[in-house]
């Protein structure tokens, strides 16, 4: 059967994906090998009913259920990654390698941002860098958008209360240094249009901080349904380095970043950098 593929921006033969969740269909593109939705839900129900905060509950609580020594294993790892690191933060080490270190007033833009208690991090640790960052958010859930945008105001930031796409179109356009999207771009069910006015919004040279869960990845071929990368309906899009590798192309941006240690294959998540390209 032909579905519309999203990073390609038309119709290609997918075929059934045996991990699929009904009601939910689960494809594979057969010409770029990407797997993604066939039949997301509309933006309207993620604003409350399959709204970040109540997904990723249920999505826990379904983990623990049906794996509780897998379930134990990752919280220990993750126990001991922070008492190794308690400062650790991949994307923000990824993402201190692109400003200036004289920059001023730098402008992040956080697509996607939750309750913005992770863009206020990046603030205090470009701050701590001598980086002064002026907070952006856009974000779709009623409830959290109030919290993020309570928490940018003191640092001259906002919110924008809506969906990635349109929250996008209206931000001033070349006014951007750097948009990040920290565990969103699985979430998004149109990442093209999306990348087409995250290249608007940015300045020349702007970049974006890309981390999304690897469907390439070691675990998720070992762990099959099971894996955590899955949450079914509101991820949306499952990309490879590959797959990702094509996003970049199609959408006018350059991978600037996305080495090895971006990508390792025991690892859930990748990490990469979208250089804009004028």
């Amino acid at each position: 059967m032909q579905v519309f593929n999203p990073i390609i921006n038309r119709e290609t033969e997918v075929e059934v994906f045996d991990d699929s969740h009904e009601p939910w269909l689960l494809v594979r593109c057969k010409e770029t090998n990407f797997h993604f939705m066939a039949n997301p839900p509309s933006y309207e129900r993620l604003e409350e009913e399959f709204a970040w905060e109540k997904t990723l509950d249920a999505s826990q609580s379904r983990r623990k259920k049906e794996s509780v020594l897998a379930w134990r294993l990752s919280s220990i790892a993750k126990k001991i990654k922070f008492l190794i690191d308690p400062q650790r933060n991949k994307t923000f080490s990824i993402a201190m390698r692109i400003p200036d270190p004289a920059a001023t007033n730098y402008r992040i833009l956080d697509v996607g941002c939750g309750d913005g208690k992770l863009m206020l991090d990046f603030c205090n640790r470009f701050e701590a860098a001598g980086i002064s960052v002026i907070p952006i958010g856009i974000e779709v859930s009623n409830q959290l958008s109030a919290e993020s945008g309570a928490r940018f105001a003191p640092y001259g930031g906002y919110t924008i209360k809506d969906n990635a796409i349109d929250g996008m179109k209206q931000v001033q356009a070349g006014s951007i240094d750097m948009v990040l999207m920290n565990s969103f771009l699985e979430h998004e069910c149109r990442p093209l249009p999306l990348l087409a006015a995250v290249k608007d919004a940015l300045k020349d040279e702007g970049s974006v901080v890309i981390k999304v869960p690897n469907f390439d990845c070691l675990n998720r071929k070992l762990r099959g349904k099971h894996w955590a990368g899955y949450r079914f309906p509101d991820h949306v899009s499952y990309f490879t380095p590959a797959t990702l590798q094509t996003l970049a192309e199609e959408s006018g941006f350059r991978l600037k970043e996305q080495g090895f240690k971006s990508r390792l294959p025991f690892s859930d998540n990748m990490y990469a950098i979208f250089q804009k390209i004028r």
